[in-house]
């Protein structure tokens, strides 16, 4: 009675390497994804601090704070709040204002976060009363 031989056959070895290929073709690109949509959140809860930052100062200010900067200052028109979110991917932008709104922006950076084709740019508009976030899809 004829043995055989103990261990893999080339064969059998290929067919594994195969799936496990598949496998991680289709694994890598989603896992890229997920992380890119799951670092939105730092560029949303910027904005959303920066507007509760906004509101308090529009409780002792005539208007809304149109530039950040590194104090606070009415009669400028400055805010005192960080322009990067706290991991650095994205910037943070104050790009109108005026007694009744602002509107603040979130924009990707670094390379990772700016591949993000969905959303590259995070929007806050506050006009009187109205909060409008654009674009949508990227506030869920």
């Amino acid at each position: 009675m004829m043995r055989r031989p103990d261990g893999f056959t080339l064969i059998e070895l290929l067919f594994v390497l195969v799936v496990f290929v598949i496998l991680l073709a289709i694994a890598v690109p989603a896992y890229n994804a997920y992380v890119t949509s799951a670092r939105r959140s730092e560029g949303r809860n910027a904005l959303m601090a920066l507007l509760h930052t906004q509101e308090n100062l529009r409780s002792v200010c005539p208007q809304y704070a149109s530039s950040l900067g590194a104090t606070t200052d009415c009669t400028a028109g400055q805010l005192a709040a960080v322009t990067t979110t706290e991991n650095g991917y994205y910037l943070i932008a104050i790009t109108a204002a005026s007694d009744t709104g602002f509107t603040a922006t979130a924009t990707a950076q670094g390379q990772q976060q700016q591949r993000d084709k969905d959303c590259p740019q995070l929007s806050l508009a506050m006009t009187a009363g109205n909060l409008v976030l654009t674009p949508p899809s990227c506030w869920k």
